[in-house]
């Protein structure tokens, strides 16, 4: 059975391998959906995924838009939002067919289970209250999901999604400057929800090669739980440094070294400790990214856009990188 699996395995690779660098499909994300904030499955990193697909033509529109002067910045506008029964606020809805995220109907119990914990991704916006004080507002990104049930006779079915966003949270996510792009394809590859976050990441700073991010906002967008209660993030999910690099980015760095071949870059990385210190709680993660043979044809290929990439929402006190494709004042 293993030597059947590796020869499926193999056939597989040779047939991705086998369709030409053009025609690879290309995901354009705004850079706010890559740093959202809350632990994600893998089904939940395909349903974000399938949610952009849906996007592209629309992106691409405001991007030529953009290019002859005419972008105002917004991807939605106010046709596009449909009234809740109340008649008063409005919302957009996303629908994602679970025949799109690559599972068996024998697993579809899982997508249910992904779908619903949807609600638990958030957006966190900085702001400055009357008096000038900063704080930060967290913002849940789908505020309702749902899962209709179709009934045939006896037999209810289940074979879609239907996720709502509400207009402010649909202003503040998709300004689509800046944004990058990724491949579709590299998503579907992994088994660790980790693997395709931290993908997604270093897809977004490939440019720079050295990327570092400080180690506790990697904490919070990969783990970050939300309370609805209280309006707050934590983080408690692996609080020793060890487990962190164990369950986490070494499983990242793994799965990704292994499909080197399918996707656009890998990395190496290494904590940065505050004050010469070696131990202890780090105060960044240094990712080294590395260009694959695939990667590397896609940038040939002029399937990439330079100007977009490795812009990355700063934190404060967070040292700024030196590439200067990263300043954003220039836009």
């Amino acid at each position: 059975m293993a030597r059947k699996t590796r020869k499926a395995e193999q056939l597989k690779q040779e047939i991705v391998n086998s369709v030409p660098v053009e025609q690879r499909e290309m995901i354009t994300q705004p850079i706010t959906f890559t740093y959202l904030n809350g632990e994600m499955t893998m089904l939940q990193t395909r349903i974000q995924t399938m949610i952009m697909e849906k996007l592209q033509e629309r992106i691409a529109n405001a991007l030529q838009k953009r290019a002859k002067g005419g972008f105002t910045g917004e991807l939605f506008t106010d046709d596009d939002f449909a009234p809740l029964p109340n008649g008063h606020t409005k919302y957009l809805t996303f629908e994602v067919k679970y025949s799109e995220l690559g599972v068996e109907p024998s697993h579809y119990e899982d997508i249910d289970k992904a779908a619903l914990a949807m609600q638990s991704i958030i957006h966190s916006k900085e702001l400055t209250d009357e008096h000038g004080k900063k704080y930060v507002e967290y913002t849940v990104v789908f505020d309702k999901v749902t899962i209709p049930v179709k009934t045939k006779g006896r037999v209810e079915r289940r074979d879609s999604i239907k996720l709502r966003m509400l207009p402010e949270t649909a202003h503040d996510l998709f300004n689509i400057i800046p944004y990058h792009r990724y491949l579709k394809d590299a998503v579907f590859l992994f088994s660790s929800g980790y693997s395709g976050r931290i993908y997604l990441l270093i897809n977004a700073n490939k440019r720079l090669g050295t990327w570092k991010i400080s180690y506790e906002k990697l904490r919070k967008i990969l783990l970050a739980s939300y309370d609805n209660d209280t309006k707050q993030l934590s983080v408690e999910k692996y609080p020793e440094v060890y487990d962190f690099k164990r369950r986490v980015l070494d499983v990242a760095k793994k799965e990704i070294d292994k499909a080197a071949d399918r996707v656009d870059c890998t990395f190496d990385y290494e904590l940065e400790y505050p004050h010469g210190k070696h131990r202890g709680t780090p105060e960044y993660v240094v990712f080294h990214i590395h260009m694959t043979d695939l990667g590397n044809r896609i940038l040939q290929k002029k399937l990439d856009c330079k100007p977009a990439e490795a812009i990355e929402i700063k934190e404060e006190n967070e040292p700024k990188n030196t590439n200067p494709i990263n300043d954003m004042s220039k836009w």
